[in-house]
């Protein structure tokens, strides 16, 4: 079987609870892995926010460490995780209120494809959602996932 690349369009990707475990073992590195095999675009911009207030550098460290412990990197990939870490802006913000929301505006590209990723408490989910729309955050190329599973067994989800 013949692998093919598959270039994806710009995107603006924000990840809300960006410092959580979720985040720092499986979500930066699958996006790592995704910029090794050539399937990021290079003016991705991922717009990470979590409660912790953090500076920037100390947000692209916390990013870089997650990358080495859990992505398998080949070793002529190694160099890219800087690449990697210049898509990174982090925005301390606490969901449930209306502060640094304009933050997330700001940053956000008029034509691209925008996902916002709730890595968070499913209590916060629609308090969230609620807001990307109040703000003025969606477009008709918004996409929201969601992370986490619904309810605490089969028949509650």
């Amino acid at each position: 079987m013949v692998s093919r690349i598959i270039q994806v369009s710009t995107f603006d990707l924000i990840v809300f609870g960006a410092t959580g475990d979720l985040a720092r073992r499986k979500i930066f590195p699958a996006l790592f892995n995704r910029l090794a095999a050539g399937q990021m675009p290079a003016d991705a911009l991922v717009i990470c926010v979590a409660r912790k207030e953090m500076a920037l550098d100390n947000f692209k460290s916390f990013v870089k460490e997650a990358v080495l412990l859990y992505s398998e990197i080949p070793s002529q990939k190694k160099d890219s995780i800087e690449k990697f870490l210049g898509c990174f802006k982090y925005i301390s913000l606490d969901v449930e209120s209306d502060k640094n929301w304009n933050k997330i505006r700001d940053l956000l590209r008029v034509d691209s494809v925008r996902a916002f990723y709730l890595s968070v408490a499913p209590r916060l989910f629609n308090e969230i959602a609620s807001r990307i729309s109040t703000m003025g955050l969606s477009t008709d190329l918004s996409r929201i996932v969601v992370e986490k599973p619904l309810g605490v067994d089969e028949k509650s989800a």
